[in-house]
């Protein structure tokens, strides 16, 4: 079977390994968070909840701990880039509000990142993905409070 979660599945474990073999600086690691796998779906002009999701259970799939937070970052990514442009256009919203019914949410990320990282880290990059899925949250409850 090849389709979507399949081309996310190896696009996530090539960003993954190369980031292995070319790190991004520590103090920067989550702002470079290699995003050419989301690049190229998106450019594809594949649906943005389809990949959400693809990138979600490519998380919840795989048992390499980096590549999980790689495609959690990547997923939150689209989110926020969603909910920005969301925000912008109200003829964006009623698409959004719909992906959002069906759990393209911060809060699904946030219960991903809980199931694998359950003990307390204090990595800056996980530290970082919490505060940004707070802050995408936050766009989201402002974007439907008006």
């Amino acid at each position: 079977r090849f389709g979507l979660p399949a081309v996310v599945d190896v696009l996530q474990k090539l960003a993954a390994q190369a980031a292995r073999f070319d790190p991004p600086p520590l103090d920067d690691r989550l702002h470079n968070v290699p995003l050419w796998p989301l690049d190229a779906l998106l450019a594809a002009d594949l649906d943005k909840l389809a990949v959400f999701r693809a990138l979600a259970d490519h998380a919840a799939d795989t048992d390499d701990v980096f590549d999980k937070f790689l495609s959690i970052a990547a997923a939150a990514k689209l989110l926020d880039d969603w909910s920005s442009q969301a925000a912008a256009d109200p003829a964006l919203r009623p698409t959004f509000a719909a992906a959002e019914r069906r759990g393209a949410t911060p809060a699904h990320l946030d219960s991903l990142l809980d199931r694998e990282f359950a003990q307390p880290d204090h990595s800056p990059d996980l530290h970082a993905l919490r505060l940004n899925l707070r802050h995408i949250s936050d766009r989201i409850d402002a974007i439907f409070s008006r």
